[in-house]
């Protein structure tokens, strides 16, 4: 997930949707607390990410425009299991027949980023063997650090 990230805010910043990509965390002050969707996924519920894109849908706006070029170069992006995957739930990056690239972003990450038991389980063995993976690395700790971010992340 970490890599699909980075290659993510690579394209938004090419592309320039940062605008669409950056969520307020409260409406009233949407200036105040902005959360990008690429890095903070976990902290930005579906439904503060559909209230951002209802600010621009269905307007003649670069921002509309955007949402749906994000939409369909990350559709593009997924191999065909991964599209018959995630179309499934077109009902939740969808509004009034407009497919959405943040919200489409989310459900991407909602089912194919691992929240299972199993997944949990391989992170703890992997954090519990912390001591034979530092060696491996030559007892690097900058590379270890750097590889426990992307596996709790």
């Amino acid at each position: 997930m970490h890599n699909f990230c980075i290659r993510g805010i690579t394209h938004s910043e090419a592309f320039g949707w940062e605008h669409i990509c950056s969520v307020p965390t409260d409406p009233h002050q949407p200036d105040v607390d902005i959360k990008s969707i690429w890095t903070g996924y976990g902290q930005l519920p579906m439904e503060m990410v559909r209230n951002h894109v209802s600010t621009y849908i269905q307007t003649p706006t670069r921002a509309a425009q955007d949402s749906l070029q994000m939409y369909m170069c990350l559709f593009s992006s997924l191999t065909e299991a991964a599209q018959n995957r995630i179309t499934v739930w077109a009902p939740d990056y969808t509004v009034n027949g407009i497919k959405l690239g943040p919200l489409f972003l989310k459900v991407i990450i909602r089912e194919s980023h691992a929240d299972t038991n199993a997944t949990t389980r391989k992170i703890r063995s992997k954090l519990m063997a912390l001591d034979v993976h530092l060696a491996s690395l030559n007892f690097d700790v900058t590379k270890l650090n750097s590889q426990v971010k992307i596996w709790v992340q």
